[in-house]
C-alpha cells in the first residue's frame, strides 16, 4: 500500500482525538493475565502490535470479551493458575510484547518459545535474557547475536539487585514481573528515567512495589493482583505527528484531546516548546493513575535545538517526527545519545537521515544520532520508510509540508500502531490518497 500526499501550507484547525496509548495498552493487556477476575480496558487501541498482546494473553488462558465503543473485558484465572494452550508465542513485529512476555513467563514459571517476524527477529533480546539469568531464570536468546527465538524454561528465581546499562522500560518491566515471582527483593536501576507505566499499574494492582526516579523494586513471591478498570489515555507518540504538522503550518490552531501527559512521555512537547512552538496544556488531570490533558498547538516559526542523551528515554519514539520539525527549523539541530534508534523496527538513524535527504534536507549521521540543517522548504519525495510504522507516519507529515506530490511506500505499516492515521489526516484537510499494491 502507498500514500500519495500533495503538500500545501493551509492552516490545520479543529479538534482531534488519538487512539489509546500503545504502551499502556500493552501493559494493561499483559498484566491482566496476573489478576484473577475481570479486567476492563477503555479506549483500547486496535493497532496490530496491541492485538498481538491480546493474542498472547489468550494463549495463556485469558478469556477475551470485546465490548462496544472500544471497551475490552478480559477474564483471567490469575497468577499461578495460567494454563498456556501453546508452547510457541508468535509476537509478530511487537518488541514490547516479546520482551514483557519473556518476563511474564519467567515470573509465572511457565515454559515456551517466543518468536517473531523477520524484523523482530533482528532485534536484541539478550538485553532481557541476561538480567533474568542473573535471577536464576532459564532463558536464552537462541538466534544469532542474541536475537529471537527466546526459549524459556521453568526455574526457581531469587531476588537480585540489577543495574541496566541502557534505560529501557521494556527490560525494566520484564525484570519486575520476574521479581514478583522470585524469593525476596528485586531492585532494578537504570542510568536514566524511562517511562514508568508498569510501576504505576502494578501499584494500582496491589503489588508490593516501590519506585522513584531511576529505580524500582518489588518483593516476591506475590500472586494476589487486583484486576483493573483502566481508562487508556490518548497516545502521545501518535499525537506528536499532528503537533509537529500544526506547529509548522502557519496560522494553525489544533486541539488534541485526552492525551497522556506523563513526564516520562511528554519530552517531545518540551523540545517543541524549546524550539518556539506555541503549545498550551489545558484541562490537566489524573486518570487511572496517569496524568492526562488536552493540548492546543498553534503555527509558529521554529528554531533549531539539540537533544541531549539524558532526554532520549523520554522521547525515543518521537525522534523521527522531531527530525521533521528540525528539518524546517531555523539553524542546525542535533540529536545525541540515541544509539538505541539503530535497534528499532529499522535502523532509524540511517533511515531518517536518508529520508530527509530525499526531501532536500542537509542531514548527516552520527553513531548515536544525527545533525540536521534546517531548510526554508521541503521538496516532494519518495522516501523509503523501511516498513517502519513511525517512519511511514513521519515521512507522511514531511510530505504534507513539502511542495508538490510525494509517495510513501509500505504505508500499511502505519496500522501497526495507528490504523486510522490516514483517515484522521484527511479529516484535517490533508490531500492524501491510498493506493493498493506495490
Amino acid at each position: 500500500m502507498k500514500f500519495r500526499i500533495v503538500g500545501d501550507q493551509k492552516p490545520i484547525t479543529g479538534h482531534i482525538s488519538m487512539p489509546g496509548d500503545k504502551s499502556i495498552a500493552h501493559r494493561g493487556t499483559l498484566f491482566s493475565a496476573l489478576a484473577k477476575g475481570k479486567t476492563t480496558l477503555h479506549n483500547f487501541p486496535t493497532g496490530i502490535d496491541n492485538l498481538t498482546s491480546l493474542a498472547m494473553v489468550e494463549s495463556l488462558g485469558v478469556g477475551l470479551m470485546p465490548q462496544p465503543k472500544g471497551v475490552l473485558k478480559l477474564r483471567s484465572p490469575g497468577s499461578g493458575r495460567l494454563t498456556p494452550s501453546t508452547q510457541t508465542f508468535d509476537c509478530l513485529n511487537s518488541g514490547t510484547t516479546a520482551r514483557i512476555l519473556g518476563g511474564l513467563l519467567v515470573g509465572q514459571q511457565l515454559q515456551g518459545i517466543i518468536v517473531g517476524d523477520s524484523s523482530l527477529s533482528q532485534r536484541p533480546m539478550d538485553r532481557i535474557a541476561t538480567p533474568l539469568q542473573d535471577m536464576g531464570a532459564l532463558i536464552r536468546a537462541e538466534g544469532r547475536n542474541g536475537t529471537l527465538p527466546l526459549r524459556v524454561e521453568n526455574a526457581d528465581l531469587v531476588g537480585t539487585e540489577l543495574r541496566l546499562e541502557v534505560a529501557s522500560a521494556q527490560v525494566k518491566t520484564a525484570v519486575l514481573l520476574a521479581g514478583l515471582g522470585a524469593q525476596g527483593i528485586t531492585r532494578v536501576s537504570e542510568p536514566g528515567q524511562s517511562r514508568d507505566h508498569s510501576e504505576r499499574m502494578l501499584r494500582e494492582m496491589g503489588a508490593p512495589i516501590r519506585f522513584g526516579p531511576g529505580y524500582a523494586e518489588v518483593t516476591g513471591p506475590f500472586h494476589n493482583f487486583r484486576p483493573l478498570t483502566l481508562h487508556i489515555p490518548g497516545d502521545p507518540s501518535s499525537a506528536a505527528f499532528f503537533a509537529v504538522l500544526a506547529a509548522l503550518r502557519p496560522e494553525s490552531d489544533l486541539f488534541i484531546e485526552n492525551i497522556l501527559l506523563s513526564p516520562t512521555r511528554a519530552g517531545y512537547l518540551r523540545v517543541l516548546q524549546r524550539m518556539g512552538a506555541q503549545i498550551e496544556v489545558r484541562n490537566a488531570r489524573t486518570q487511572s493513575g496517569e496524568q492526562i490533558g488536552d493540548i492546543r498547538v498553534q503555527g509558529s516559526r521554529l528554531q533549531a535545538t539539540e537533544i541531549t542523551p539524558d532526554e532520549i528515554p523520554g522521547l525515543i519514539d518521537e525522534l523521527p517526527i522531531l527530525a521533521v520539525a528540525m528539518s524546517l527549523a531555523q539553524g542546525t539541530s542535533a540529536v545525541h545519545g540515541a544509539k538505541e534508534l539503530r535497534y528499532k523496527e529499522s535502523d532509524r538513524i540511517k533511515a531518517v537521515v536518508k529520508g530527509l535527504r530525499d526531501f532536500g534536507v542537509k542531514a548527516d549521521e552520527a553513531m548515536d544520532g544525527y545533525v540536521i540543517e534546517g531548510s526554508e522548504s521541503l521538496q516532494s519525495a519518495e522516501p523509503d520508510p523501511q516498513k517502519d510504522h513511525r517512519l511511514v507516519m513521519a515521512f507522511t507529515i514531511a510530505a504534507a509540508l513539502a511542495r508538490g506530490a510525494s509517495l510513501i511506500q509500505h504505508a500499511d505499516a502505519a496500522g501497526i500502531s495507528y490504523p486510522d492515521f490516514s483517515d484522521d489526516l484527511a479529516n484535517l484537510g490533508i490531500a492524501i490518497r491510498i493506493y493498493q499494491g506495490n
